[in-house]
């Protein structure tokens, strides 16, 4: 068997449209024309909206509570002073309490006058009555009458200043833990006055984007029904597919032999019929 030359096989497959497809590729193409010849710009401008006056208002009022000089700054700063006074031990020194000394001396006075008015003066009474034998006795019992003095008087100091000490502990202690519960009254003007901002805003944001939308939509209209167009034509039956094969280079060898089998096979059924 001879050999043959090279062989280039090109294939061409074309379209033909129906005349109704035609019709809707007539109805597209003015579309696209028009926007590639006009096409939109880049988007420019920003489609998020801003803050509107109550929000700002808001934030006006919040940060004024929280600035210096505010009120949640002011009720941070005095939980922080009582705490600090509360671990001070000045607190319980009569000397540098005043309160304190003073509430003390209301209490123990009664106590120093009872034993300076009555007591002592009835001690002295009866040594005077019992002549020189009353020295000794009387100076033990002065003695005592001081001891228990000192010591009624010191109790008493004790009491007043641990009671008192209680109760301001527990006073500023329920003072501190409603600080946070004063500081959210205090924030509450302003959160309600945002709350209504912030609906105020979803709402001009949401006509913000919709404007946008419309607009993008304006720009890319003629494209958009030019794609439509142009989709639904393939939906329409009617068109035709055409394919065509061409052979270049030289003839012979594997490519004769492929036809002269294709000739062959071709002859099949008419020798079949004569059998």
């Amino acid at each position: 068997m001879g050999g043959g030359g090279s062989q280039d096989v090109k294939q061409e497959s074309t379209f033909k449209m129906s005349p109704e497809q035609r019709q809707i590729f007539n109805l597209a193409f003015p579309f696209l024309t028009k926007f590639g010849e006009n096409p939109p710009g880049p988007p420019t401008g920003t489609a998020i909206a801003p803050f509107n006056p109550t929000q700002q208002s808001a934030q006006d009022m919040l940060l004024q509570l929280a600035g210096p000089g505010g009120g949640l700054a002011q009720y941070g700063q005095d939980a922080a002073a009582s705490n600090k006074y509360l671990m001070s031990p000045d607190l319980l020194n009569p000397e540098t309490n005043p309160a304190l000394q003073g509430t003390i001396d209301a209490a123990t006075r009664p106590i120093i006058d009872d034993a300076m008015h009555r007591i002592l003066p009835a001690i002295r009474g009866d040594a005077v009555s019992l002549g020189q034998y009353s020295g000794s006795k009387r100076g033990q019992m002065e003695g005592d009458v001081a001891e228990s003095t000192a010591r009624a008087v010191g109790d008493t100091a004790a009491n007043i200043t641990t009671g008192l000490y209680g109760q301001n502990l527990d006073a500023m202690t329920r003072a501190t833990a409603l600080a946070p519960q004063m500081a959210q009254m205090q924030m509450q003007p302003g959160l309600v006055t945002g709350g209504v901002g912030d609906i105020q805003h979803a709402l001009t944001q949401a006509q913000t984007s919709e404007s946008y939308q419309q607009q993008q939509m304006a720009d890319m209209w003629d494209l958009i029904l030019g794609q439509e167009l142009l989709g639904s034509v393939g939906m329409i039956p009617g068109g035709t597919n055409t394919s065509t094969a061409s052979q270049s280079g030289g003839g012979g060898g594997f490519g004769e032999i492929l036809g002269g089998i294709s000739s062959g096979l071709s002859l099949l059924p008419s020798l079949f019929a004569f059998l």
